[in-house]
């Protein structure tokens, strides 16, 4: 779910410290800023997919504050295998409905025949009902 107020250890390598400011000025030259509103829109968005934290059960999104919203995904031998820093709610928004729309097309179909078609290919089978209700989801 989404993870506030609780201490994590996130292991982060680098380099060294230089390389740290380097990555730091970089990456905050070429990035528009991070208002306090782009935060509480991450932080509803965040929110939103909590259904989607739950089903798979192996992630979460953790409110790193100034720094954004840091998704961890696939948790496994006690680390995480991947996360993705969200400073855009729009983008976040757009990964988390790919996330779950993915889910909701491959889980019911996982080990039959169907599981070797695209998620594409499952979602225009869709029946008409179902789309409209995801569209309107979305």
């Amino acid at each position: 779910g989404v993870v506030e107020g609780k201490e994590l250890e996130l292991k982060i390598s680098y380099d060294s410290p230089t390389n740290i400011k380097q990555f730091k000025q970089e990456n905050r030259a070429m990035e528009k800023k991070y208002t306090s509103e782009e935060h509480d829109r991450c932080k509803r968005v965040a929110e939103a997919f909590q259904e989607l934290y739950d089903l798979y059960g192996d992630m979460c999104m953790v409110d790193a504050g100034e720094f954004g919203f840091v998704h961890l995904l696939w948790f496994w031998e006690g680390n995480f295998d991947s996360s993705i820093c969200y400073h855009d709610s729009r983008k976040m928004f757009d990964d988390l409905w790919e996330l779950w729309l993915d889910y909701m097309l491959l889980e019911p179909v996982k080990n039959t025949e169907l599981s070797e078609l695209s998620s594409e290919e499952l979602y225009d089978m869709l029946p008409e009902e179902t789309n409209v209700e995801y569209q309107r989801k979305r």
